[in-house]
């Protein structure tokens, strides 16, 4: 199964987050200047949507500069697709409410060959095989960002948090973007076309907020919620206990304190389940590999990396491409013939 992705990581020297943001607010504020002349010149004594439409015409619009910065700057690029294997220390099912609209489903893993007992020291998880994963990047530090330092940030800087993306807030800049159209138009026609105009804006109104409803409904009931079903329907749940092999994009997310993630994951396979925090790495895992020395722990990377690399490589460029699979009745009747691709 392909994974979903709806962000996009920019590099560091590119990255100008926290600049958008205050253009965000900055925007909004200049909007709501400009709705207060309005209100107040252009149609004195008018209807009360003369007040209201271009204070939501100015909130959508800062609210949609914020949505495009959340999916495609907030996220800063650390280096391309990489592997992990690790224990599950926990997950989040989506939809979670204090996310605001954000369904993307989470686990946190220790990393192989590495502390599994969050009260040990930062760099003693920074310092295992895997450790670079989780640790401070200097091209980060360089940029003037930082990493936490307490609580569930610093925490985070032992675990890599990996991500499935839900389309939630893909559909929440949709839902803005169409109710922008809306009120814009609506204003349009309040302001040119009369009391016909002030019928048809008023039905505008009344679609934009059902619109904003089913946003709202969103919330509870989400259409597409990230899960590792979507790079295995055959996986089941992934537990606590659980040791995986994940692979995705390597990230430093901007919008908390500051951590590194895999986000998007693209593909996640349980190796075991059930394995006891308090047991070192098993020296075991099959196929003659083990998680109990660090070269072993980066062997058993290799390996399985190398394995999902070739799975991928074969659904999207493999068989299913082979003019011999074209086929409809049975291949020895409309089959085509097999062709040697070097």
């Amino acid at each position: 199964m392909a994974y979903r992705q709806y962000t996009s990581c920019v590099q560091p020297i590119n990255f100008v987050g926290a600049t958008v943001v205050g253009y965000t607010y900055l925007l909004g504020i200049l909007g709501l200047i400009a709705a207060a002349f309005i209100a107040a010149y252009a149609v004195p004594g008018g209807s009360s949507l003369i007040y209201t439409l271009p204070i939501l015409i100015a909130l959508f619009i800062a609210l949609i500069i914020f949505l495009l910065w959340w999916l495609y700057d907030r996220l800063i690029c650390l280096g391309g697709v990489v592997c992990a294997i690790g224990l599950v220390e926990g997950h989040n099912h989506p939809p979670d409410l204090t996310k605001a609209g954000d369904d993307d489903y989470t686990i946190n893993i220790f990393l192989a060959g590495g502390p599994t007992d969050i009260a040990r020291p930062k760099q003693e998880f920074w310092d295992g095989p895997l450790g670079d994963l989780v640790a401070e990047q200097p091209a980060i530090l360089q940029i003037g960002l930082h990493y936490g330092q307490n609580g569930s940030d610093l925490n985070h800087m032992k675990m890599l948090h990996c991500e499935f993306e839900g389309s939630g807030i893909r559909n929440m800049l949709i839902w803005a973007n169409l109710t922008l159209a809306i009120l814009i138009a609506a204003l349009v026609l309040l302001l040119a076309a009369g009391p016909i105009g002030y019928i048809i804006a008023t039905i505008l109104w009344i679609l934009a907020a059902l619109l904003g409803l089913g946003e709202i409904a969103s919330y509870f009931n989400p259409l597409d919620v990230g899960s590792p079903s979507d790079v295995d329907h055959n996986k089941g749940e992934i537990n606590r206990g659980d040791l995986v092999i994940v692979k995705g994009d390597w990230i430093y997310d901007s919008l908390h304190v500051g951590w590194n993630e895999m986000h998007a994951v693209h593909d996640c396979q349980v190796i075991l389940r059930g394995l006891n925090f308090e047991d070192p790495w098993p020296a075991d895992i099959g196929m003659g590999l083990g998680l109990d020395t660090p070269d072993r722990v980066k062997a058993a990377v290799k390996f399985w990396c190398d394995m999902l690399n070739n799975a991928t490589i074969a659904q999207t460029n493999g068989n299913r491409d082979d003019p011999a699979q074209n086929w409809v009745v049975h291949p020895a009747i409309d089959g085509c013939s097999k062709v040697f691709i070097p």
